[in-house]
Formats: C-alpha cells, structure tokens, sequence
C-alpha cells in the first residue's frame, strides 16, 4: 500500500513533527522510507551539513521503529527548487505516499512549511499527508492514528477515500469515522411564489436522508471487521469538519481531491482547502483520477 515514503525536510523543529506519523505509516506498511532535503544553492559545506543532518536523523527515525527490522531508511539529498525536485523525486521513486509538514494554527517559519508543501499539495499525483506544526504530541507511534474522520457528500469521489482508509485503518487497528455535514435549510421570503410547486425539505427530512446513506457506507465496512461510527452536523461543511476533528480525538482526516496536476485541481474557498488552511489535525489528501 503505502511501500514507498518521501519524507521532505528542512533542518527545522517544524519540518520534523512528520517523523512519529511517518513511524507510525512505515512501521504498518513500508519497505522504504527516504528522507529528502533540496538546496537551491549548492555548496560542498552546505551540502554536507544538509546530508549529515539527514542522515543523523534517519538513525533517529531507525532506532523508533524496531517493530519493522525490514524497514529500509535512506536519505537523499536534491538540488534545485524544492518542491519541484521533490515532486519529480517522488515520481522517479515511484513513491505511494508523502508525508510533509505545514504551518498549523500555532504558525511556524519553516520554508518547507510554508509555499513548498502549498506546491507539494497541489501538484503532486500521488497521496499527501500534511502534518500541521499544532499537532506535537508525545503519542507512541502504535497509537497516533487511532480515529479517522472521513467527511463524505455522497459523492462518488469522496466514497474513494476509502479504498485507502480502509486497509490503512486495519493495519492500525484505527476506527474509521464516517462524517457528513448538513446545511440547515434557510426559508427565504416569498419562495413560494417565486418557484412555485416546489417543496423544500425540513431539516429533519435531511438528516434522516443523510443517516440513511452513512448507514448504507458503514454497514459492509462493519461486516469486514473494521471499527466504524458515523457523525452527522449541522453546518457548513469546512467548519463542521474542522470544529468536531478538533473536539471528537480526531487523528487524522482523509480527504479526496480530483487526479489533475498543479492548479487545476483547487478551488479557491473549496472545503478541502479550507480544512488544509484552517484546520489543525493531519489531512490526507487522496487524489482520484477522473474516468
């Protein structure tokens, strides 16, 4: 699943709070993890410190996972612009995930946190974990992703997510949580007359439709074992999502985006960017090609 890690870093405290979600992943389901640092200036002083560093901190990370004897950690050391050789880095390896960190609500003057992982999450084709800076916690590597939250529109697209959250909350022991935020209706004077014969349903009505489709979602994940809940708010989607992760012991959130490269793929003011921007727990982005 996730055989192949790309691990971005920059020499800062920021950059590193990756590392124990990065042993928690790999020590699950990775062969390879490689930790990745890019200079724009390349010095033989500079680039020795910079593999030096890397290096130092791959025996770091080898000595935390000792569940995973296999476990293959190298590093790498890239020149040129930072998020476009990690990019091309990533897809040289053919890697199935990478896991950077990025400013959280505490902030941060990281580089790498700042318009390099914005790169990164929106050109890059294959998963990324992004870690917010708020999230540093002193959580063993076993138990840093026990509850992920899965909000869902009843999409075809955001459904997605779960072909990658379902093997990775079995080999965690994680719950998935299943999440949908409904909108309350808002009554607009003279409706009525302006779009006649049209019946607005109640709130009550939504909810009932939206429980009913979670049921449908968590049912046959339940009958293949893996622990599942299901979470309806009512709200406007980024501001449910964001407010219940950070009050519900969210872990991790997962979320899809569509399959295209570089700009394309956002929407200024979407939910995903702004759960990205405003949000302080981890987000796993998943791309879904479009067919």
């Amino acid at each position: 699943m996730f055989d192949r890690i790309i691990v971005p870093l920059d020499g800062s405290a920021e950059s590193e709070i990756v590392l124990p979600y990065v042993a928690a992943v790999a020590t699950a389901f990775s062969n390879d993890v490689v930790l990745v640092s890019a200079a724009e200036q390349d010095t033989s002083e500079k680039s020795q410190q910079i593999e030096s560093y890397l290096k130092h901190t791959a025996e770091e990370l080898k000595s935390n996972i000792k569940k995973q004897p296999a476990l293959n950690i190298t590093t790498s050391l890239l020149k040129g612009k930072p998020a476009d050789e990690i990019l091309k880095y990533a897809a040289q390896k053919k890697a199935d995930l990478i896991i950077i960190a990025g400013h959280g609500a505490s902030g941060g003057n990281s580089k790498l946190m700042g318009n390099i992982a914005t790169k990164i999450l929106s050109a890059s084709n294959r998963p990324v974990l992004l870690v917010k800076t708020k999230d540093i916690r002193g959580t063993a590597p076993s138990g840093l992703i026990k509850r992920i939250l899965v909000p869902l529109d009843g999409s075809e697209m955001s459904e997605g997510a779960l072909k990658t959250i379902e093997p990775m909350a079995a080999a965690l022991g994680a719950e998935i949580v299943l999440f949908q935020a409904v909108e309350p209706v808002r009554y607009v004077p003279g409706f009525e007359t302006m779009v006649p014969n049209v019946v607005l349903p109640s709130d009550d009505e939504i909810k009932r439709s939206a429980s009913n489709y979670l049921n449908g979602v968590e049912k046959p994940l339940k009958q293949r074992g893996i622990r599942t809940s299901s979470v309806i708010i009512a709200d406007a989607p980024a501001e449910a999502i964001i407010d219940y992760a950070d009050s519900g012991n969210i872990d991790m959130i997962a979320m899809t985006t569509h399959g295209f490269s570089g700009i394309k793929r956002w929407v200024f003011g979407s939910t995903t960017e702004k759960v990205l921007q405003a949000g302080s727990r981890p987000v796993l982005l998943i791309p879904i090609s479009k067919t």
